[in-house]
């Protein structure tokens, strides 16, 4: 793993993206674009102190965004 997978919290497993971030402070929000198994995954990330992770706009429960191999575009937004 390198140092972006753990400072962004992207990072791949079996099932698809597992997203963590461990931003400093500073950062409020990012976005992060990420290609996994030909998919384009727009990862939105804002710090509001509540846990979410939702999927082209359905909240899913856990850490792990489904792997989708269409090549097209998934649009996800995490707050943490």
């Amino acid at each position: 793993m390198d140092v972006s997978q753990y400072l962004l919290g992207v990072r791949p497993t079996l099932d698809g993206l597992a997203i963590e971030p461990h931003l400093p402070a500073e950062f409020t929000d990012l976005t992060v674009t990420r290609v996994f198994r030909g998919t384009t995954y727009r990862i939105g990330m804002k710090r509001t102190g509540e846990r979410s992770v939702s999927v082209n706009g359905e909240r899913i429960d856990g850490k792990v965004v489904p792997a989708v191999a269409d090549g097209g575009i998934v649009e996800v937004e995490v707050t943490f």
